[in-house]
Order: structure tokens, then C-alpha cells, then sequence
């Protein structure tokens, strides 16, 4: 089945649990792997890496990179049991984004370099929110890089402006790329690093 078809069947079957129209474009998810600094060992966490779009780019950059570690954190089944099947070489965890820090506490994933948000962060809850931003800072290594992905036309809404505050309040080096205008719906990519030691 094609990622576009899960895609929708989900999005059909749970439409509160999926905010995406179609899977991520590789223009967007180049960008939002642009730039990253792959040293040896490098660490990357990826929230709701859904049908994998994400993934893929990321899956690409760190075969190169020796001593890679990549886990994902999604909490649909369908799209785990899918991401399983498309990435034998990764590990997936079914989990929510919330659970992230026991999740990688048991993966034994506790520092990673970067973090790649395609949950949501929006639609959360803004105390469940905060907790998922300062969880990440927890587990990222001084200057660790993270980015999530908010769609444009969500830019003015009150939990975007919220978002782009919690970021400002939690990491360092905050800024906004994009909009990548080849993706639907258009998106934004908002980045920040955990401060230094």
C-alpha cells in the first residue's frame, strides 16, 4: 500500500490522531534534515515519524555516518507495524510522545544529538506540550539541535504562537525556516539547540 493510501485510511479511520493531508515531501523532509552536524555516533530521535516520509531522508544521511542510532516514537500501531516493515534496520517504538523520556530511558537512548518533531505539537495540549519540549531538552546533548514541523496556514493560530514561546522559553538559537512550499499543506520548519555545557 502506498504511503499516500495509509496515509488517508488512517486519517479516514482516526481523524483526530492524524494532522497531516499526505505524507511529507522530500523537499520538506530535506530541509528538516539540512545542515544537521553527523559526526561518528551520531543520535537521532524521531517523534511521529508516521508513515515515514521523515524517515527515509534521515534513514539516507545516517547510513554514511558510522556508529549512527536513530529511534522513532510513533503511538499508531498501523504506522509502526508499517515503519517496521519499510525499515528493518531501525528501531520503532509504539508509544506516545508523552512517554518519550521512559521510552528512551528503556531503549537505553538517552542522549541523542538531534530531535525530529512531526507530531503535532499545535494540537497538544499546551501542559503536555511543554513537557514533550522540555523532555527533548533532557535528552539532547549540549547544542543539540531540535526541529519540528508546523504547517503555515497554523502560523497565526493561538497554539502555533504558543509553540514558537515554549521553544523561545526552552532552547537556544530559535529561528524558523521556510516556508518549504513544496509540501501539502505548505510548512514551516521551527528549530532550536539546547544550551550549551
Amino acid at each position: 500500500m502506498s504511503d499516500l493510501l495509509l496515509l488517508l485510511r488512517r486519517l479516514l479511520s482516526r481523524p483526530l490522531d492524524v494532522a497531516a493531508l499526505a505524507p511529507s515531501s522530500t523537499a520538506l523532509a530535506g530541509a528538516m534534515i539540512a545542515d544537521l552536524n553527523l559526526t561518528p555516533g551520531f543520535s537521532i530521535l524521531e517523534l511521529g515519524p508516521g508513515t515515514g516520509a521523515l524517515t527515509a531522508a534521515i534513514d539516507r544521511v545516517l547510513r554514511g555516518v558510522p556508529g549512527a542510532r536513530y529511534l522513532g516514537i510513533e503511538r499508531d500501531p498501523v504506522f509502526t507495524d508499517h515503519l517496521r516493515a519499510r525499515f528493518p534496520t531501525l528501531r520503532f517504538v509504539e508509544a506516545d510522545a508523552r512517554d518519550l523520556k521512559r521510552v528512551c530511558m528503556t531503549e537505553e537512548f538517552t542522549r541523542v544529538d538531534a530531535v525530529i518533531c512531526a507530531v503535532p505539537l499545535i494540537l497538544v495540549p499546551t501542559s503536555a506540550r511543554l513537557q514533550i519540549i522540555q523532555d527533548c531538552d533532557s535528552l539532547l546533548r549540549p547544542e543539540g539541535e531540535f526541529r519540528a514541523l508546523s504547517y503555515l496556514h497554523s502560523w497565526p493560530r493561538r497554539g502555533a504562537l504558543e509553540l514558537r514561546a515554549d521553544l523561545r522559553a526552552t532552547f537556544v538559537n530559535t529561528r524558523t525556516r521556510g516556508p518549504v512550499w513544496f509540501n501539502l499543506p505548505p510548512a514551516v520548519i521551527l528549530s532550536g539547540q539546547s544550551r550549551p555545557s
